[in-house]
């Protein structure tokens, strides 16, 4: 599988390197592109895309409206989807990207927590990792430290009304809103 993000680098968290890192776990190839703020640099990231036939795009809401709105229509059969990363405090709508067929689901980066907190099923379900130990808190979701013996837990910003299980099957405690 090909991978591609437009996250901005190393020290924003997540970032591109910590994606690629986790692309690069999974055995997938690491396609970082970087912030894409201007056309030139749009129209040079969709040449890439479709050179390496991109299957997964990894976007910030906030950050992608100039790389969607670049994307030249073409039918791309190896394309299977884009995975939008949200966090807490960050309400940005997605761009419309119509020349790009396949799935959409969110990540759920909490910083000060982890880069992957959760991430969204066929369902639209949002699945937290349950070593964080989530729970729901005057309608937010509360995490708890992964590592074991720290006494902490964190207010995510992230509004949530119930936790259960989803219909998709996933063990992951699901986040219902």
């Amino acid at each position: 599988m090909r991978v591609a993000n437009a996250l901005p680098g190393a020290l924003a968290t997540p970032g591109a390197l910590v994606v690629g890192d986790v692309d690069e776990e999974l055995g997938a190839l690491d396609v970082p592109l970087g912030e894409v703020a201007m056309e030139a640099a749009a129209a040079a990231a969709w040449e890439l895309l479709d050179r390496v036939e991109v299957n997964v795009l990894i976007l910030d809401p906030a950050r992608a409206t100039t790389l969607v709105v670049a994307a030249p229509a073409q039918p791309r059969p190896w394309f299977q989807g884009i995975v939008w990363l949200c966090r807490p405090g960050e309400h940005a709508t997605p761009p419309k990207v119509p020349h790009l067929p396949g799935w959409r689901r969110r990540w759920l980066a909490v910083p000060e927590v982890s880069s992957f907190v959760g991430s969204e099923c066929a369902q639209r379900a949002l699945h937290v990792d349950a070593a964080f130990e989530p729970s729901v808190e005057l309608g937010e979701l509360v995490l708890g430290a992964l590592h074991p013996g720290v006494p902490w837990r964190y207010r995510s910003g992230w509004p949530a009304r119930a936790i259960g299980t989803c219909g998709c099957g996933a063990s992951e405690p699901a986040l219902l809103a």
